[in-house]
């Protein structure tokens, strides 16, 4: 599916992993930002997030992407196949040119201008759930009034609806907060969301090391 080109703001083709649409669960996350020193503040271009997540599985493996997985899902990194992970979820990243740096990320008001065309990628793609990496992504979806919440600073996890798509946060796997039990969370939200007990273990058994 190439949106880049039909969808306006969109610069880079979204990562969906050819099982994506096998099953009811259809996870898409959304993150900051790509960065390169090369690159800095160029347009992304049409296969920026392919390339990087496909030299992830081959033979350059980066930290943000195996723990991707061990927050969503809950299981070790050495008990998640990277290959079949990625075979059934769907990535991209709201900014749409590049940093020179992975810090500082993207502010909220850099992500905002881009939630209208990752609207209409949603629509597209049509995920089952929509899992969002850090609190600026999650305030670029809120300010521009797309994300409903009821959520407050102090509640434990937040979560909301986009477009009819419920919407999860969770903090940025590079956080000092990646370590607290947010596959828990997730799957805990992930079922009171629609999808069954034995559907989630499926698709865990499907992306396990066997």
């Amino acid at each position: 599916m190439d949106l880049v080109g039909q969808i306006d703001g969109l610069n880079a083709e979204p990562w969906l992993g050819e099982a994506f649409r096998a099953s009811s669960f259809r996870p898409f996350f959304v993150g900051n930002s790509h960065y390169s020193e090369r690159l800095g503040e160029e347009p992304l271009y049409d296969d920026s997030t392919r390339e990087v997540i496909r030299d992830h599985l081959l033979d350059e493996p980066q930290n943000f992407y195996h723990r991707l997985g061990e927050m969503t899902l809950g299981l070790p990194r050495g008990q998640i196949d990277r290959a079949a992970l990625y075979d059934r979820v769907g990535f991209a990243n709201l900014l749409q040119f590049y940093l020179r740096t992975p810090r500082p990320q993207a502010s909220v008001r850099q992500l905002k201008p881009y939630v209208p065309a990752f609207l209409a990628m949603f629509d597209a793609v049509d995920p089952s759930h929509i899992i969002l990496f850090g609190e600026e992504v999650w305030g670029a979806f809120k300010s521009d009034g797309v994300l409903k919440d009821e959520c407050h600073r102090a509640d434990d996890t937040w979560s909301g609806v986009i477009g009819g798509r419920p919407a999860f946060y969770l903090c940025h796997p590079a956080s000092t907060y990646a370590d607290a039990g947010w596959g828990e969370y997730v799957a805990r939200w992930v079922v009171e969301e629609g999808v069954t007990d034995a559907e989630l273990e499926d698709w865990r058994a499907a992306i396990a090391v066997s």
